[in-house]
């Protein structure tokens, strides 16, 4: 019997349905994945606050599908490191802030109310360093 957490046993069982999943949920544009690497928070505005939790959780998201057999996998994972790197480089806290270095900012709550529209959520240092740790071989997915 084949555990869900192996890399092909989400394949295996019914993968049209994996896949129809897949095209719905994964945007892509002639060059492949499309779209920001960090999403508004709100789709209907696009000017609006950023959402990096949003971004971090799809990062993770994308690295698992590239652990799938298929022909997307490394535009997958490419996608995904592209996605941690901009969450880096532009929006943690770093030396000479008034706050800890390594905090993710520019997550969003609930945009529709204005509640935590720019914020540190928890949930997005958590993808985060788990997108991390996955992508320099810390953590294996397959086991989260």
């Amino acid at each position: 019997m084949r555990l869900a957490r192996e890399p092909g046993a989400a394949a295996a069982w019914r993968p049209e349905r994996l896949e129809a999943a897949v095209r719905r949920l994964v945007p892509t544009g002639p060059a492949g994945v499309a779209g920001p690497l960090v999403p508004a928070a709100d789709e209907g505005r696009p000017d609006g606050p950023l959402d990096t939790s949003a971004a971090a959780i799809t990062a993770v998201a994308l690295l698992k599908l590239a652990r799938l057999p298929g022909p997307r996998q490394a535009e997958y994972a490419r996608r995904a490191e592209a996605v941690l790197r901009r969450l880096v480089a532009a929006h943690l806290t770093g030396p000479g802030d008034s706050r800890p270095a390594g905090m993710l900012l520019d997550g969003c709550y609930d945009a529709a109310r204005g509640t935590a529209p720019c914020h540190e959520l928890v949930w997005g240092d958590f993808f985060l360093a788990l997108g991390l740790a996955a992508v320099t071989g810390l953590v294996d997915l397959s086991e989260v």
